[in-house]
């Protein structure tokens, strides 16, 4: 029931009557300020998007379960052949948890980097670190801004490792 209501409210979006269209965007205002005032995460994106616009590199949290199943099967065969492997994962974010993962791996430890508007060998941990050259799809073109450690855009896009081992 609640699926053909929503067909026709956005039915009324194109109809030829003036009063149908009032209708349909008074609706979706509405719909809009309940969201906004009832669901924090998208209150909160909303006021950086507009607060902030210029300086927001990844604007959505979206994300899905195994989306680099590439790299994480090639971790899952790299870790095998160790003893009693740990794993210690960090989502995405502005790139700080770099220095706390850094901290925390032992040597021959492995750090993904994927998906990053910053370079990895521009942070002062990297120097610890050598591209997993054994894994061919290791190396990555996105186009994609690169940005420096100072939020300064460097490139229009990036060609870069993703898959790092500690020394």
């Amino acid at each position: 029931m609640f699926s053909s209501v929503k067909e026709k409210i956005k039915g009324l979006k194109n109809s030829r009557f003036i009063s149908g269209r009032f209708i349909y965007y008074s609706l979706r205002r509405c719909w809009f300020v309940m969201t906004f005032f009832s669901n924090k995460r998208y209150r909160s994106e909303l006021i950086t998007k507009y607060f902030q616009g210029e300086q927001i590199h990844q604007p959505s949290t979206f994300t899905l379960t195994n989306r680099y199943p590439l790299i994480f099967n090639h971790c899952a065969d790299y870790l095998s052949a160790r003893n009693n492997p740990h794993i210690l994962s960090f989502g995405c974010s502005s790139g700080e948890e770099v220095n706390i993962l850094d901290g925390k791996l032992k040597s021959g430890g492995l750090l993904i980097v994927d998906q990053s508007d910053f370079s990895f060998t521009d942070t002062v941990c990297s120097e610890k670190y050598t591209p997993l050259v054994s894994f061919e799809r290791n190396r990555i073109v996105r186009n994609r801004p690169l940005f420096d450690k100072n939020n300064r855009k460097v490139a229009e896009s990036q060609n870069s490792y993703r898959v790092f081992v500690k020394c």
